[in-house]
Parts: C-alpha cells; sequence; structure tokens
C-alpha cells in the first residue's frame, strides 16, 4: 500500500507546528495497519523528518474520512468529514486547541479560529476570522477559576459586555449584559429561582417571583410599577441568563448570531413574541386587562426583551 505524502506549511505562530495534505506525491510506506471492527483502513506513515501521518480511509471506496499528523505527541488534524465539503486543522500547543482551519473542497479557507489561554490553561479569547469579518470572544476569570466577564467584538466594535457575580454556593446571583441587568433575591435549597428583578433595555425594574407547591412549579408573578400580572411559563424559572457561561466555539457563534439578522428583524421578532404572549396574558389575567394600553405594551415588551 501506498499513502500521499506532500505538505504545505501554514502560517502560524512559529512554536506551533501544523500541516495541510495535499495529493500529489506518493511514497513507500515505513509501517501499515488495519482496522476491520470500524470497516476502515488504517495507514501509518513516519518520514524522514520523523513526523508520524496515519491516514483513516472509508471501505469499500476508501474515501478519506481522516488524518492525523504526530511529530512525538499529536500537534495537528486534519478531518475529512463524509458527505460535506469542508475539512478541518487543528493545530495543538502544550496539548491545548490553539487554531483551527476549517477549507472548503476547492482549496479556499472557510474560516479560522484562534484560541488562547491564560497559566492556568482557561480559555481567555476565541477569534473567529471569516473573509472580510472577524469576531473575537475575550473571557476574565475570579480567584476561583469562574468566568466573570465576557466582551463580544464584531470587527473590533465591542457589541456585548456581560458580567456574572456568584455567591457563595457557586451560584450566580448578577448578572449584566449591556443595558440589561437581572439580580437575584431568593434561591430555593434545589436552586430554583424564587425570586429576581430584571432591570430591561428601557430601564424598567420587574419583578420575577416564583411560587411553588409540593408537586413543583406553579406560577409566575410578574410586577412592572405596581401592577401585577399571573403566568405560567417555566422559562421564568429557567431563565438562560443565568446559566453558567461555558468557552466554545459554538458559545461564540450563539453570542453573536442576533448581530448579523438586522434591527428591523429582531424588532419584528420582539413584536411577534410579544403578540403571543399577550394572547395568553389577556386570557389568564384580569389585573392586566385592567393596566392602561400604554403599560400593557410597556410589560409586554419587557418580557419580550427578556428573552433576547
Amino acid at each position: 500500500m501506498a499513502m500521499l505524502n506532500s505538505y504545505y506549511r501554514l502560517s502560524v505562530p512559529e512554536d506551533l507546528t501544523a500541516y495541510y495534505h495535499v495529493t500529489d506525491v506518493i511514497n513507500k510506506v515505513d509501517e501499515q495497519s488495519s482496522d476491520d471492527i470500524f470497516a476502515s483502513d488504517l495507514l501509518i506513515n513516519r518520514d524522514a523528518r520523523g513526523c508520524v501521518t496515519s491516514v483513516n480511509y472509508y471501505s469499500p471506496d476508501r474515501e478519506l474520512i481522516k488524518e492525523v499528523f504526530y511529530t512525538g505527541e499529536a500537534i495537528s488534524k486534519i478531518n475529512h468529514y463524509r458527505g460535506k465539503n469542508l475539512s478541518c486543522t487543528e493545530g495543538y500547543k502544550n496539548g491545548l486547541l490553539a487554531l483551527k482551519f476549517v477549507f472548503k473542497n476547492s482549496g479556499h479557507l472557510a474560516y479560522s479560529i484562534e484560541y488562547e489561554y491564560n497559566r492556568k490553561n482557561l480559555i481567555t479569547s476565541i477569534c473567529k476570522k471569516y473573509p472580510g469579518k472577524i469576531l473575537k470572544a475575550e473571557y476574565k476569570y475570579d480567584d476561583i477559576d469562574r468566568i466573570v466577564e465576557r466582551i463580544v467584538y464584531n470587527n473590533d466594535e465591542e457589541v456585548i459586555k456581560q458580567t456574572y457575580n456568584y455567591d457563595i454556593l457557586d451560584r450566580i446571583v448578577e448578572y449584566k449584559d449591556n443595558n440589561q441587568r437581572i439580580v437575584v433575591s431568593k434561591v430555593s435549597k434545589k436552586n430554583e429561582l424564587i425570586s429576581y428583578v430584571i432591570t430591561d433595555r428601557m430601564g424598567n425594574d420587574i419583578t420575577i417571583e416564583n411560587l411553588f407547591t409540593e408537586r413543583g412549579y406553579a406560577y409566575t408573578n410578574i410586577t412592572l410599577n405596581g401592577h401585577s400580572s399571573t403566568v405560567k411559563d417555566t422559562s421564568y424559572v429557567d431563565n438562560v441568563m443565568l446559566k453558567k457561561p461555558y468557552t466554545s466555539e459554538d458559545d461564540l457563534d450563539l453570542i453573536i448570531a442576533n448581530l448579523f439578522r438586522g434591527e428591523k428583524a429582531m424588532q419584528a421578532e420582539r413584536e411577534n413574541d410579544a403578540e403571543k404572549r399577550s394572547s395568553s396574558l389577556i386570557d389568564k389575567s384580569i389585573e392586566f386587562r385592567a393596566l392602561p394600553i400604554s403599560m400593557r405594551k410597556r410589560l409586554l415588551y419587557s418580557i419580550a426583551s427578556k428573552a433576547l
């Protein structure tokens, strides 16, 4: 058996080694092995530089599905995902993912990602680069390695700034997202949210009180400027904004997802969400129907903004 063994060097830091595999030269194989369990052929080669390459094929058409490069320890991986028009190169430094290059089958770069870490090997930044666009998330930690700040940039412009405060039980008790703020006032022994206050983007303070029975969650009281409404919605108990943040490429994609839909689309989504919630509120709440129309709109807008 023979393998394809030619490399192009990527533009990477001097202390990091990564290669992109290209099919143009065939050399003799030094070592070979196969794995019938996964119905694939595993081909291993060691070149004169000591760089070991393993190539995994899918039988019977021998479609290339994975290549892994080693120099002592794994420093670079190239994965060719079957059925997709992309290939991925991952570069490692000190055992940690440092670079990721995603190529189209045409050979053009789709995007790249750079990861940076602190001395404790915690991610301090994720930078995702597309042609003509750069997205970046930066993270700060406290003395016991909890994320206390996350900032997202779009082409060097700060678009999101989030901060987190924790209690002695390691629960988030205060969350800020640009002009929005949540302060938790009471949590049950089961870590269920009992009450908290949302300061929305318009400056309104909304008090959320969740009521429980022996069977579990019962309903939620929402108070805005002295006027109350009752709803049954478990999202107020499992508020996603009070979930602990994590660091990954998916996290970055999720954070910036709303930035490129346009303000009109976001406003339409708010209004649509408010309309859906209004039907439920008006049907179930005498107090809500008693509110002035302007107050109803403010309350509904605040509720809709909560989820964005």
